[in-house]
């Protein structure tokens, strides 16, 4: 089989690259900053995206894992990453990178809103 580089993404004809970093928090995100109790889950915490341009989302990185914290992605499209919550610490940057590479990488339409839903596992 050919040898193939894992981040190999190939920017469409007409457009430019340009390395840009969303960060979602308590401050700018209050959804995020709401407890949620053992069992329960925060469902449909919308991030939304500048309208711009559109993106292609290449990686998701949690800066702060909790071990009792399970995340699941819906992209700007409605459609699930995974199949079940994935525990936070898989989104994690373990040695500076940029998290979870997704491959293949997300489009998103300029303005988007990707949705989160948080479950408290313990």
């Amino acid at each position: 089989m050919p040898y193939r580089d894992q981040y190999d993404f190939c920017t469409p004809e007409g457009f430019e690259d340009e390395d840009f970093e969303y960060v979602f928090n308590f401050q700018n995100t209050p959804a995020l900053a709401a407890p949620i109790a053992p069992g329960q889950t925060s469902l449909n915490i919308p991030l939304q995206l500048q309208s711009d341009a559109p993106y292609m989302i290449r990686a998701i990185q949690v800066a702060n894992p909790q071990s009792v914290l399970s995340i699941r992605f819906r992209d700007a499209f409605e459609q699930f990453l995974s199949d079940d919550f994935v525990p936070s610490w898989c989104y994690a940057s373990t040695q500076g990178d940029n998290g979870a590479v997704q491959e293949p990488e997300l489009p998103c339409p300029a303005g988007s809103v990707i949705l989160v839903d948080l479950k408290n596992v313990s």
